[in-house]
């Protein structure tokens, strides 16, 4: 039997194929093959491209450049949009004031304070003893070179050796004795230790003096700025020392208003008040119309005015109202 032999299939033989990064390049025609060697320049061409470049940059350069001012822009500063253009001011900030005012105004006539009142009112207060706390204070303003005298300055534990009270201060009841009369007598007490010539008055008080409350504002006024008076004021269960007052007008275009061209009737007084009890602030700042109400208060009942959240309170017994104004003078 004679075996025959099946004829040899062909080879196929596939081209290797470089520098393609992916299959489907496998089937792109050598055209479309991507060339990765770098094409050559032409040095002319580059050249001149260069020069346009360069051109360019610096016609850039110089759109983005800032400007010198010139004499119109430097007159005005732009504005908002649909707005006319803001003046510059000139010197710093402009004034409100129009130029045929160019006096400043004094406002020292209707906001006024007395640093050296301040400075004597003695600060604290030994327990209950804010009369002769506040006269010593008084006395050292009127008398002492710590305000327009001469004397030495004095402390209230020395006044009350002076007036006769040789204990320890902190415990004489003062609170049993201590009263507008009294006080008046230790400044005349003071006043005749120390061989000066002084005076002390009720310059309010209820049923006692007849002149309005207006009246009696402008004399405080007036007398606060006088170096040879002082006041105490008596409120509920206290004495302290008024120091300074301002008057404020009602309309906010008379801000800076000097007191003559106020009407008073169309304003809002107020008094500074010099406290010496360090549980309250050193300073009680008051309306007038407040001081008023708490020395014409009729009796049983009163009215705090360092506490005038309360309003007016009704007091459990009838005790009268002693509350005032006294005012203590030097005599030339």
């Amino acid at each position: 039997m004679e075996i025959v032999a099946a004829p040899a299939r062909p080879r196929i033989v596939r081209p290797v194929l470089r520098n393609i990064g992916n299959v489907s390049g496998r089937n792109r025609s050598a055209s479309q093959r991507p060339c990765t060697s770098k094409p050559k320049r032409d040095s002319s061409c580059e050249q001149s491209t260069g020069t346009i470049e360069k051109e360019n940059s610096s016609s850039v350069r110089q759109s983005f450049a800032r400007k010198p001012p010139t004499a119109q822009s430097a007159k005005t500063k732009p504005g908002k949009k649909g707005l006319p253009p803001i003046p510059a001011a000139k010197g710093g900030c402009s004034t409100s004031l129009p130029p045929e005012q160019n006096a400043l105004p004094d406002i020292s006539t209707r906001k006024f304070i007395e640093l050296k009142r301040w400075y004597c009112t003695p600060r604290p207060q030994h327990p209950k003893a804010c009369g002769i706390t506040s006269l010593v204070g008084c006395w050292n303003y009127l008398c002492s070179q710590m305000g327009h005298g001469t004397l030495s300055p004095l402390a209230p534990e020395q006044a009350l050796t002076i007036l006769g009270y040789d204990r320890d201060i902190s415990k004489i009841p003062f609170g049993q004795f201590t009263g507008n009369k009294m006080i008046l007598k230790w400044f005349g007490m003071l006043c005749e230790h120390f061989g000066v010539k002084g005076r002390g008055s009720i310059f309010w008080k209820r049923d006692v003096t007849s002149d309005p409350s207006e009246d009696l504002l402008g004399k405080y006024m007036e007398g606060v700025r006088n170096p040879k008076k002082a006041f105490i004021y008596h409120c509920h269960n206290h004495y302290c020392t008024p120091i300074g007052y301002e008057v404020t007008p009602n309309d906010p275009a008379l801000g800076y208003a000097e007191l003559g061209q106020l009407n008073i009737s169309e304003c809002e007084p107020w008094i500074i008040i010099g406290e010496t009890s360090r549980k309250q602030p050193a300073m009680h700042v008051v309306k007038w119309k407040d001081v008023v109400a708490d020395i014409m208060c009729k009796d049983l009942y009163f009215y705090n005015i360092r506490e005038r959240f309360k309003g007016m309170q009704i007091k459990r017994e009838r005790s009268g109202n002693n509350h005032c104004f006294m005012l203590l003078e030097i005599l030339d």
